[in-house]
């Protein structure tokens, strides 16, 4: 089958030998792909494609290559992965991107590869309606706010399913320099979600007395 990698052969035991562990009695090339690079391996991930491995395949939670990619910062890899067309808007069960999972990982590189390089789409949303300016308001990452506002011109006046603004994911997880930076850009403390409660008041509920 053109999925399956022999175990017996140069790559398969190569795999064997740095730690793969395949879920049956051969190596499905797409599941191989998917550990390499978790494993930030540039090299195995290269003979992988070689030996026509799926770009996009995705685990049981939905992740592709290009997911951990960029959660690890692994710049390289991200980009031959790109070159090979992976999608960049492929979503894990959740509907997060790889532009999603730079911001969950703290990746400020693999956040500018692919708003720069491979065209990701700066407000995408998730299952839940959130962006990845709402994901870096969440986290406090302010660096990451601001890049993705400044540079690639991400949209504050968003709002989630629930009608939170990226102010008020901040405010949710007590980030006060984080709301006064998304403030400073153009968010406004008034806004409402559709349950008409400001920052604020979700601040409050969620005991962050210190940005209240």
């Amino acid at each position: 089958m053109a999925d399956i990698l022999p175990i017996s052969s140069f790559l398969g035991t190569r795999l064997l030998d740095e730690g793969f562990h395949p879920s049956g009695n051969q190596i499905d090339k797409g599941e191989a792909l998917l550990w390499a690079a978790k494993e930030d391996s540039l090299e195995l991930v290269r003979r992988l494609i070689e030996n026509d491995a799926d770009v996009n395949s995705q685990d049981d939670a939905g992740r592709t290559a290009l997911h951990f990619a960029a959660q690890n910062a692994s710049c390289d890899i991200l980009s031959l992965l790109y070159r090979e067309n992976a999608k960049v808007e492929a979503g894990n069960n959740r509907g997060q991107t790889p532009l999603h999972f730079s911001i969950i990982g703290t990746q400020m590189e693999t956040l500018l590869l692919l708003c720069r390089s491979c065209g990701a789409e700066v407000d995408g949303p998730d299952n839940d309606g959130r962006t990845p300016l709402m994901v870096a308001a969440r986290g406090g990452q302010s660096d990451m706010i601001e890049t993705l506002m400044r540079e690639f011109g991400a949209d504050i006046t968003r709002k989630d399913y629930e009608g939170l603004s990226a102010l008020h994911h901040a405010s949710v997880c007590g980030y006060p320099r984080a709301m006064e930076l998304l403030i400073n850009l153009g968010a406004s403390p008034l806004w409402v979600d559709n349950n008409r409660n400001t920052p604020l008041h979700w601040a409050a509920w969620n005991n962050k007395l210190e940005v209240a």
